[in-house]
């Protein structure tokens, strides 16, 4: 990939991830960026940094840009920061528990939604211009009925939030989605709906024959 040298386009996409992405949103980008660039486990330390961080860190790693002036020295005092805090408190390694075969499923399963959530994401990022087909995913990890049920529940609880975002009483969560248009929050809502009906899909042909080829549209 090319770098990303235009100014006007690298600011320009730090104001869209600053709508797109929550706070939370930007403490993962944090820690996979810390691990990525820099071996470091920054799980306990993301939350403890400000979120424009994060966005530069999610910035840099989608579209590897040379950062203005500003940004990079920025970007450059956070890390140190960030590394800091990691030295001085390291995560402590904790002993491996013996996993269960219900905590084998929903590893699996885990894996899963963290594609889902990236297509989320994509959606976003392209304004929605992306078409994507989350049964792509479902079929590509071979995920069978007693995985699903785990990616039904992420499904049912994503989908929750945008149902209460489409008429929010509460003003907080007011606040949080008012930048979004309520178009965005229904497609939201139907892309969940997707999920939840190719899993449907899925347990229905099990059931029928195990050796069906499922169609991905």
């Amino acid at each position: 990939m090319a770098k990303l040298t235009d100014e006007k386009r690298i600011r320009n996409l730090l104001q869209l991830y600053e709508l797109d992405l929550t706070t939370k949103g930007s403490y993962a980008k944090i820690r996979k960026h810390i691990k990525k660039k820099y071996k470091a486990n920054a799980s306990e330390q993301a939350s403890t940094m400000p979120k424009r961080f994060g966005l530069i860190c999610a910035l840099i790693d989608e579209h590897k840009p040379v950062l203005p002036e500003d940004l990079q020295t920025y970007y450059d005092e956070r890390v140190s920061e960030i590394l800091q805090k990691i030295k001085d408190n390291p995560p402590v390694e904790k002993e491996k528990p013996k996993i269960n075969i219900q905590d084998r499923l929903r590893q699996k399963a885990d894996i899963a939604i963290a594609d889902l959530e990236e297509q989320v994401d994509d959606m976003f990022m392209s304004d929605f211009q992306e078409k994507p087909s989350p049964l792509a995913i479902l079929v590509k990890y071979q995920l069978k009925p007693m995985h699903l049920r785990f990616v039904i529940e992420w499904a049912n609880e994503a989908m929750e939030d945008w149902v209460e975002a489409l008429e929010p009483e509460d003003p907080q969560i007011k606040e949080a989605y008012d930048h979004i248009t309520k178009t965005k929050k229904k497609r939201m809502i139907a892309y969940y709906e997707s999920v939840k009906q190719s899993c449907e899909k899925i347990k229905s042909l099990t059931k029928k024959k195990s050796s069906v080829k499922i169609k991905i549209r």
